[in-house]
C-alpha cells in the first residue's frame, strides 16, 4: 500500500510530453537539413534521446520540481533529441538536435579547417546569424542582446560565433541563451541553452565532492575485499579445499554474467554509433567493441570463478547447515525444502524494499532530503531486445556484490568475530556507501539507506544461505530497471519486462510442484557439513619424512648441475652483444628529438621565478595552493610534431624548436580551494616567463 500510494511523492517524474517517437525525430532532422540545402539521404543516421542534467538538477534545486517541470517543458531547452548524420571515413557530419515537440534546439555541421570560404566581416556574419534566428526559429531580436562575438580567421575562410541572451526571462540567476556559428557564409552550427551561474556551479561541485570522497574512502574497503579473496584462493589451493565441483558455483555463475555482458555489447552496437570516430572504418570500431566486451566478459568470468570458490570454502565451515554452492546449479536442489525455502524468502524480500524506500524518502524530503526527479525513459526502448538491459544489470549487480558483501565478506568475518551484527554491519556500511557518488543529498543518505538494506540481507544470508539475497538482490534491481517496459503501451515491451522480473520464478516450478504434491525432499549430503567431511576425506596424506643418508665420500655432483662449456659461450656471447648494442646506442652520435635543450632551473626555482612574476604584480601567493609540473614539446604538441618530422625531418623539427618554439618550460598553477580565481604561468626552461593566464569568476 505504501508503494502503490507514496511511490510517486517520494520518488516524482520529470514531466515530459513526447510528441515526437524516435522514428518520427529522426524525420524531423533529416526535414530540418534538407531546409538547410543538404542532403542527409546520403548519410547514415542514429537518433538517441538525451538531456541537459545539469540545466534539469539547477531547475529542479532552485526552483522546485513543479515549476521546473514547466520550463522544461516551454521555455527552457533540457530535453532533446540527438541525431546524428555520418559517412565512415570521412570527417564531414552532422548533429541535429530537435526537442520532444520537433522544435530545433541544436545544430552543428563538422567540416575540416582546410575547407575554403567567404571571409565575411563580423558585421556580415552576424546579418547572416540574425536572419537564420528570424527565419529558422522565428525569434523577435528585439527581445534578445549580444552577450559575445568571436572571429576564428583560418587558412581558407573566417568562421564567426555570436550569442544573445533573451531579456525577458530568468530562471533565478540563470538565463537562456542561444549561439549561432558562421563558417563562411553558412550556418554551421546553432545551440541554445540555460547559462547557469559560475558560483552555482562551484557550489554544486563542492557538494558532489562529498559524495565523491565518500565512495572513494568505501572504495578502500572494496579493494581490501579484493585483497583477501586473492589470499584466501591461494591458501585453499595448498590446503587441498576446492573439489572439482568447487568451482562449478563460480565458474556458471560468471558464465551467466560474461554471456549477458556481450550480448548487452551486441544490443547496443546501433546507438554505440554516437561515439564512433569516423576516421576509422566502420568495421574496425565495430570489431574493437567487440573485442572489448569479451575481454571484459572474460575478467568478469575469472573473477567471479575465484570469489565463488573462496566464498564456498568459508560459507561450508560458517553456515554447515544450508545447501552447499557445489550444489545449487544443479537439478536435484530444485525440489529440495532449504530451496524452495529461499527462493520464496528472495521473492518476498523486493516488495519489502520498495516500501520501506519509499518511506525513507517520504520521510526524508520533510527532512531536507534531496533527490532528483526520475526520467521514465531511456535509448534502451529504442534497441532490438529492450530486456537484455535490466536482465544484464540486474544479474551483474546482485551476482558480483552478493559474492563480495555475503558470500566472502561476513563469511571471512564470522572466522574472527563472534557477533553476528558486526560481521553484518561492516560488510553493510562498504556496500551502501559505495553508492554514494548517486546525486542524492545530503552526501551521506544515500550510503545510510543502503547500509540498512544490507544489515537486512546480511541476516537474510545468514539465516536462509545465499539463494535467497541472489535472488532478492537480482529481483529488485530488474524490477527498477524494467519500469520502463511495464509504463511502455507496447505489449512486447509488457511481456519483457514480465519474463526479466520472472526469470527466476522458473527454476521455482519444479519446487511449487513438490510442494503441492508433498513431496518437497530433504538431503543431507547437499549441505555444506557433508561436503566438507567429503573433502576432509579427500585431501591428501601427509607424506611421512624421510631421512636422507649423507653423502659418500665418493659421490659425483649430478652431471645436469655443471653447465656445459656451449651453454657458458652461449651467454658470454649474448652478453657481449647487449653490451656493444647498448654502447652503440649510447655513444654514437645519432641526432635525437630535442637533444639541444638544456634544462636550468629545477622545481623550486621555476616557483621562485613565478612567484617573483606575481609579487611585482600585487599578488600574495603565500595565499595560493602551488602545483608545478614539467611539460616537454614530445608531449604538448605529438600530431603537430609527427607531421613535421614526415615531411621535413627531424633536423628540421630540432630547428624550429630551437629557434621559434618553447621545447620545454614549467607551468606553474596558484589557486584556492572551490574558488574560481586561479593564476596559471608558464616558465621557459631556461627562466623567462612566456604565459600568464589569471582566471576570475564572470
Amino acid at each position: 500500500m505504501i508503494v502503490v500510494n507514496y511511490h510517486e511523492s517520494a520518488f516524482p517524474s520529470a514531466s515530459i510530453d513526447f510528441q515526437l517517437t524516435r522514428t518520427e525525430a529522426e524525420e524531423a532532422a533529416k526535414d530540418i537539413l534538407t531546409i538547410q540545402g543538404y542532403r542527409p539521404s546520403t548519410y547514415r543516421a542514429v537518433t538517441t534521446f538525451g538531456f541537459d542534467d545539469q540545466a534539469k538538477i539547477y531547475l529542479e534545486r532552485e526552483l522546485g520540481l513543479e515549476t521546473a517541470n514547466r520550463m522544461m517543458a516551454s521555455e527552457v531547452t533540457v530535453w532533446q533529441w540527438n541525431t546524428r548524420f555520418y559517412r565512415p571515413q570521412e570527417q564531414e557530419e552532422f548533429f541535429v538536435a530537435v526537442s520532444p515537440d520537433g522544435r530545433l534546439v541544436g545544430f552543428h555541421h563538422e567540416i575540416e579547417e582546410t575547407r575554403p570560404g567567404p571571409n565575411l566581416s563580423e558585421q556580415e556574419a552576424r546579418e547572416a546569424a540574425e536572419l537564420f534566428l528570424r527565419d529558422t526559429r522565428s525569434l523577435v531580436l528585439t527581445d534578445y542582446r549580444l552577450v559575445e562575438s568571436n572571429t576564428n580567421v583560418l587558412d581558407f575562410r573566417t568562421d564567426h560565433t555570436f550569442t544573445w541572451e533573451r531579456e525577458d526571462f530568468k530562471a533565478k540567476e540563470a538565463t537562456v541563451r542561444f549561439m549561432v556559428t558562421i563558417q563562411g557564409d553558412r550556418v554551421g552550427g546553432y545551440f541554445e541553452y540555460l547559462k547557469i551561474p559560475e558560483a552555482w556551479k562551484r557550489d554544486y561541485v563542492r557538494i558532489r565532492s562529498r559524495n565523491e570522497a565518500t565512495q572513494a574512502v568505501a572504495q578502500i574497503g572494496w579493494a581490501a575485499v579484493i585483497v583477501v579473496i586473492l589470499i584466501l584462493f591461494i591458501k585453499a589451493i595448498s590446503q587441498h579445499l576446492f573439489l572439482r565441483s568447487t568451482w562449478r558455483f563460480g565458474t556458471i555463475s560468471g558464465v551467466i554474467i560474461g554471456v549477458t555482458t556481450i550480448a548487452l555489447s551486441i544490443n547496443l552496437l546501433p546507438l554505440s554509433l554516437t561515439s564512433y570516430a569516423t576516421t576509422d572504418s566502420l568495421q574496425s570500431f565495430y570489431i574493437q567493441l567487440l573485442l572489448s566486451a569479451f575481454i571484459s566478459a572474460g575478467f568478469i568470468l575469472l573473477f567471479i570463478t575465484m570469489a565463488g570458490a573462496v566464498g564456498s570454502v568459508s560459507y561450508r565451515s560458517i553456515l554447515p547447515d544450508k545447501i552447499a554452492p557445489e550444489w545449487i546449479f544443479s537439478k536435484p536442489v530444485l525440489r529440495t525444502k532449504e530451496y524452495f525455502m529461499g527462493s520464496v524468502i528472495g521473492y518476498l524480500i523486493p516488495p519489502v524494499m520498495l516500501g520501506y524506500i519509499t518511506a525513507f524518502y517520504l520521510i526524508g524530503n520533510e527532512f531536507g532530503v534531496w533527490s532528483p526527479a526520475a526520467v521514465d525513459y531511456t535509448d534502451m526502448a529504442s534497441t532490438t531486445m529492450p530486456w537484455l538491459f535490466p536482465l544484464s544489470i540486474g544479474l551483474q549487480a546482485s551476482i558480483l556484490e552478493e559474492f563480495l558483501f555475503r558470500l566472502v565478506a561476513i563469511c571471512f568475518l564470522k572466522r574472527f568475530i563472534k557477533s553476528n551484527f558486526i560481521a553484518v554491519l561492516i560488510p553493510a556500511i562498504l556496500w551502501g556507501f559505495l553508492h554514494s557518488n548517486y546525486p542524492q543529498q545530503p552526501f551521506f543518505i544515500r550510503g545510510f539507506e543502503l547500509t540498512l538494506v544490507g544489515i537486512m540481507f546480511g541476516y537474510v544470508f545468514l539465516r536462509f544461505g545465499i539463494i535467497s539475497t541472489l535472488i532478492a538482490h537480482y529481483a529488485y534491481d530488474a524490477l527498477l530497471l524494467s519500469l520502463f517496459l511495464f509504463q511502455s503501451s507496447r505489449l512486447y515491451f509488457q511481456v519483457s519486462g514480465v519474463i526479466v522480473v520472472g526469470l527466476l520464478l522458473i527454476p521455482l516450478i519444479p519446487a511449487l510442484i513438490a510442494l503441492f504434491r508433498r513431496r518437497l525432499e530433504h538431503h543431507p549430503f547437499m549441505l555444506n557439513a557433508a561436503v566438507a567431511e567429503q573433502i576432509d576425506n579427500q585431501r591428501p596424506a601427509e607424506p611421512p619424512t624421510v631421512i636422507e643418508p649423507p653423502p659418500s665420500v665418493e659421490s659425483k655432483p649430478a652431471l645436469a648441475e655443471t653447465p656445459s662449456v656451449l651453454s657458458t659461450r652461449i651467454i658470454s656471447l649474448i652478453g657481449l652483444v647487449v653490451l656493444l648494442s647498448v654502447g652503440a646506442i649510447t655513444l654514437l652520435p645519432v641526432e635525437r628529438f630535442l637533444d639541444f635543450m638544456e634544462v636550468r632551473l629545477d622545481r623550486q626555482q621555476a616557483i621562485d621565478v613565478a612567484d617573483e612574476y606575481l609579487t611585482q604584480r600585487g599578488v600574495d601567493t603565500r595565499s595560493f595552493i602551488t602545483a608545478a609540473t614539467f611539460r616537454t614539446a614530445v608531449s604538448q604538441s605529438p600530431l603537430s610534431n609527427k607531421y613535421i618530422r614526415e615531411e621535413a625531418g627531424l633536423s628540421k623539427l630540432n630547428e624550429i624548436y630551437q629557434a621559434r618554439l618553447e621545447p620545454a618550460f614549467w607551468r606553474i598553477r596558484y589557486f584556492k580551494s572551490l574558488e574560481k580565481e586561479e593564476y596559471r604561468l608558464r616558465v621557459s626552461h631556461d627562466g623567462r616567463v612566456i604565459e600568464y593566464d589569471h582566471r576570475i569568476a564572470e
